[in-house]
């Protein structure tokens, strides 16, 4: 059965949420000094599209941002550029050529406070949905800033009004 790929729509000043996975899940992220790559790509392309970003997690097979459009047609393009220059640079680090990193991108129209704040829950929690380290040890997400920007406090009662219990890992008891 043929996979469909529905369209994307956007609408100028519009928060989306956005992911994508690598290929086959691969763990292409797997060192620091990659994730920081592409962070550093991430920041680069969201200045050069004008985007405006709210949140981020990057982990070493996949990626979580919510941003605002300030122009529809620049999602697409944003997106072919952060996975294009990332793909080259990755690629020159492991000296390889053509491998292709990326897979499509899936976005979700950001419909209201809630929504946002769930995502943004979301996105903060996700390394320790992964198991990969506690929320404020993660340096490869916007936890930290906004501890500084917002504090503590503010960010418990965050997750207290937009629990994602859900998407916690289960320990047995």
């Amino acid at each position: 059965m043929k996979e469909y790929f529905p369209p994307h729509i956007y609408q100028s000043n519009t928060t989306y949420f956005i992911s994508s996975h690598t290929c086959d899940n691969m763990d292409f992220f797997d060192a620091d000094m990659k994730k920081q790559l592409l962070l550093d790509v991430l920041f680069e392309k969201i200045k050069l599209f004008s985007l405006a970003l709210f949140a981020w997690v990057v982990l070493s097979n996949h990626y979580h941002l919510l941003l605002m459009l300030t122009n529809e047609f620049n999602l697409p393009k944003f997106v072919k550029h952060f996975h294009g220059k990332s793909s080259l640079l990755l690629n020159k680090l492991n000296r390889q050529t053509n491998r292709k990193i990326w897979v499509n991108y899936w976005d979700r129209c950001i419909r209201s406070e809630k929504d946002f704040y769930l995502r943004l829950n979301y996105i903060h929690h996700n390394p320790v949905k992964h198991g990969v380290s506690l929320t404020m040890n993660y340096p490869y997400s916007s936890y930290k800033i906004y501890i500084e920007r917002y504090g503590q406090e503010w960010i418990d009662d965050c997750f207290l009004q937009y629990p994602i219990r859900d998407f916690t890992l289960e320990h047995p008891d």
